[in-house]
Order: structure tokens, then sequence, then C-alpha cells
């Protein structure tokens, strides 16, 4: 059930990363969520596109990520 919310006053994205999650790869796997409220707006899982050398970097890929989504959503908010 989706109680009523008042007007939006904006909305919070969550992301993590797993460095090198993927088995017999070097790969990292990036994931996240924006939600406006205790409402979910969308969420994404998926492989990071490049080979990151340090998990400080597969991080830096995963809130760049959330940060253009997050953005993305406030555009048309």
């Amino acid at each position: 059930m989706y109680p009523f919310q008042e007007a939006i006053g904006g909305i919070d994205v969550d992301v993590d990363t797993d460095p090198a999650g993927r088995l017999g790869t070097s790969e990292s796997t990036s994931g996240g969520c924006v939600l406006a409220g205790s409402h979910s707006l969308k969420s994404w899982s998926s492989t990071q596109a490049t080979i990151t050398l340090s998990s400080g970097e597969a991080e830096l890929h995963g809130v760049v990520r959330g940060s253009a989504v997050g953005l993305g959503f406030l555009s048309w908010i």
C-alpha cells in the first residue's frame, strides 16, 4: 500500500558498489535507488563499464552515476 504524501520536498539517492565482485574478472558492480519520501522511483544494478584499480575508484563511479540519475530526476520535479 502506498500512503498519500504531501508535496515532495526532495529526493534521496542511495548507491552502493561491490569492487571486483564478479568472479573471474576485475569488473565491479554498482547499484542504487532513487527515493521520494518513502516511495521508490527507480532502482538499478549493473556491472561497471570500466575496470577499476581500487575500491575507492569503484565507489567514485557509483557515486557519479547516482548523482547523474538524481540530477535527472530533479530536472523534472
